[in-house]
């Protein structure tokens, strides 16, 4: 009888962690900019004009603004190599939505996906740890049954964890659920976030599953 065993891991799911991402020039420009929309924010509360919430964020469009160029373009290269590494043929990518996330002590983000593009990711910009991004199993269902581990470890756990590291950046599927926990820190957690989406023909036309996208 065959004793040899094959293991096949199967449908993975890639979690990009990219360290070291800008110099510190532009992450000081970045830092300045995102504060003062907060600080002018927070003013405005202050004047009764508008009520502060959880998690504030800014408006959609920071990659249009000059201060966060430089990481747009990087970006716009790292996803596009990120793709073609995966065997993907695409014409090109953009940035459809760049945000800045200011999470106060006590605040936290709930779960939720990143819906109608393909990939999303998150940069650190300001963050003393202590508040991390949570990613879920998008199995559900494989926590019915759950045996004692003597190990945590990405194959038998449901749920990963990982660390708000200033000046790195995490690169997912748009569709993977995240959330991330309360903030324990003594200091505001300053993160910047995109959705990159597809340009030109996505599928096959002779599967008759193809559309354009623009």
């Amino acid at each position: 009888m065959a004793t040899d065993m094959i293991h096949h891991k199967c449908f993975a799911v890639d979690i990009f962690q990219v360290p070291d991402v800008l110099d510190k020039d532009i992450m000081q420009s970045m830092l300045l900019k995102i504060n003062s929309l907060f600080q002018h924010r927070m003013d405005t509360d202050k004047q009764g004009k508008t009520t502060a919430h959880n998690n504030w964020q800014t408006e959609h469009n920071l990659h249009t603004i000059p201060e966060f160029k430089k990481l747009s373009k990087f970006l716009i290269k790292l996803n596009t190599d990120l793709i073609r590494k995966k065997g993907y043929n695409v014409d090109s990518i953009r940035i459809s939505d760049m945000w800045a996330n200011v999470l106060r002590p006590g605040e936290t983000h709930p779960i939720h996906t990143h819906s109608n593009n393909f990939l999303s990711g998150v940069y650190y910009l300001h963050s003393d740890e202590a508040s991390s991004i949570i990613f879920a199993d998008p199995v559900s269902a494989r926590d019915v049954i759950t045996p004692r581990k003597h190990e945590n470890n990405t194959e038998n756990s449901g749920m990963l964890v990982f660390k708000s590291i200033p000046n790195t950046a995490y690169i997912f599927p748009s569709w993977l659920k995240h959330y991330v926990p309360v903030h324990k820190g003594t200091m505001n957690r300053i993160s910047i976030s995109w959705n990159i989406q597809l340009v030109g023909q996505v599928g096959e036309h002779h599967e008759f599953q193809s559309a354009e996208f623009k």
